[in-house]
């Protein structure tokens, strides 16, 4: 059967995404439909004049109730754009889209429903929906906003690439230290950038919505959502870390973790640093570099430090005119200003420059005189 929409409708239906899901070493095929379909949902909607001539089709593969009276908005502002899991017709789109794609056998994917939860903007409450879907019969992914949505910009910087709308910014180490099985250990910060408080946990626990999980083991997994504008390695190499191996610090209370949790960190960092983004380069995949931290200290000395250590830096002191490698602490204090940056191994891309203005500290030997 062709699916029932339009020549121009047709442009509009995105094609299933092929994914992977890792549990317990295990890679699972799945086509996954993504919800916001409203390209298509409109499509086969029966007042659509384009479908009159093929309305019975249309009903075979409706997502969602014609006769629904409540109406739902999803982020994006659009009404009843997900598919309705109590509709046969549903199911039927679904086994049509799976004959379609080719050359997967229908026997390989399962006839049960795996939820993505994503809505997790702490302070909102929302998180707790994965548990009450997990506590149900569902198989939950663990997709939420804060955490594993890469369309949201490395560092909370105007210059940086991405969209600021569940957090203020996503980088490799937040992905990397994401506990998938304690949810609410992940509550870091609220959407606008404040830390959350003893008081703020205290009630979220005191929402209606409060829900302890009860049966983790519908937790099925993790997946990191890539839109056009992510840039996806290295984060993608911390979600393949997170998904593939429990550390032992994810058991233990956010309090008392940092120091084995930043232990673990500095030796994954080394390892991007020195060894995975060679082996991007080597295979000419594009990766985010961050910009360097930089100080300079009241002896004028100038220290840089790059987030995945083994990566080559490099400042300026004619305003990016030429550049200098930086090997160690060098003395930038006749300067009124330093530029900085890390390259990749191959010298083939920068991160973002940044500017230091010089202050030097006369001695106060000489501010006695």
């Amino acid at each position: 059967m062709k699916l029932p929409v339009s020549q121009e409708g047709a442009k509009l239906v995105a094609s299933p995404r092929h994914s992977i899901i890792l549990r317990n070493n295990q890679v699972k095929p799945v086509l996954e439909g993504v919800s916001d379909h409203e390209a298509y949902a409109v499509e086969v909607d029966p007042s659509n004049k384009s479908i009159q001539n093929n309305e019975k089709e249309a009903k075979r593969c409706l997502l969602t109730d014609p006769n629904e009276t409540s109406h739902s908005f999803s982020v994006q502002m659009m009404v009843e754009n997900s598919m309705n899991p109590d509709l046969e017709s549903t199911f039927t789109f679904v086994d049509e889209v799976v004959k379609s794609v080719g050359p997967y056998s229908r026997s390989k994917f399962p006839n049960h429903i795996l939820v993505h939860f994503c809505r997790n903007v702490w302070e909102s409450g929302q998180a707790y929906d994965a548990h009450k879907l997990a506590n149900e019969v569902y198989e939950v992914i663990l997709a939420p906003d804060t955490h594993l949505y890469f369309d949201h910009p490395y560092e909370p910087d105007p210059e940086e690439r991405g969209l600021y709308w569940a957090c203020r910014y996503l980088d490799t180490h937040k992905v990397f230290r994401f506990v998938p099985e304690n949810l609410m250990f992940n509550a870091d910060v609220k959407l606008t950038g404040e830390k959350i408080t003893k008081l703020d946990l205290q009630l979220l626990r005191e929402f209606e919505d409060f829900t302890e999980l009860k049966k983790p083991k519908n937790i099925t997994g993790i997946q990191g959502q890539i839109w056009t504008e992510s840039v996806i390695f290295p984060l993608l190499i911390a979600l393949a870390e997170r998904a593939w191996h429990k550390a032992p610090w994810e058991d233990v209370d956010p309090k008392k973790r940092k120091p084995k949790e930043d232990e673990d960190w500095s030796v994954f960092a080394h390892m991007l640093g020195n060894k995975e983004l060679k082996r991007l380069e080597a295979a000419n995949i594009f990766y985010h570099i961050p910009p360097p931290g930089a100080r300079v200290a009241e002896d004028g000395l100038l220290e840089l430090s790059s987030c995945y250590p083994g990566q080559p830096m490099s400042y300026s002191v004619d305003k990016g005119q030429t550049w200098k490698p930086y090997l160690d602490m060098v003395d930038v204090g006749s300067y009124d200003e330093v530029l900085a940056r890390v390259s990749s191994h191959n010298g083939c891309h920068h991160s973002r420059v940044i500017s230091i203005p010089i202050q030097v500290y006369p001695d106060s030997d000489d501010q006695n005189n």
